[in-house]
C-alpha cells in the first residue's frame, strides 16, 4: 500500500486492467514521471516533482471520469494486457 510520498501500480492495478500496462523505461521517458523498483516485485511511480504527488493522489476516486494529467501520460504509455 502506498504511503503519503509515492503512488505505486498496485493501486492502479484496475486502471491497467483497462489501460494496460507499462514498463520502467516509458515511464522514466517521460521527464515528468519516474519509476523505481523499490521491492522485487513492486515498482512504485512518482512525480519528478515530489510537491505534485499528494495532488495526483488525491485524484484516485475519480481517475476514470476525470484523471489527471499523470494518469493521462501513464495511460498513453500503457498497452493492453490479457
Amino acid at each position: 500500500m502506498a504511503d503519503s510520498r509515492e503512488l505505486n501500480i498496485e493501486q492502479l492495478k484496475e486502471q491497467q486492467r483497462q489501460n494496460g500496462e507499462s514498463t520502467m523505461e516509458a515511464v522514466n521517458k517521460t521527464k515528468v514521471l519516474k519509476a523505481i523498483q523499490d521491492k522485487p516485485n513492486h515498482v512504485a511511480v512518482m512525480p519528478v516533482k515530489k510537491s505534485e504527488l499528494q495532488d495526483w493522489m488525491n485524484t484516485r476516486s475519480n481517475a476514470n471520469n476525470k484523471p489527471h494529467e499523470y494518469t493521462k501520460i501513464l495511460q498513453g504509455i500503457s498497452v493492453k494486457v490479457k
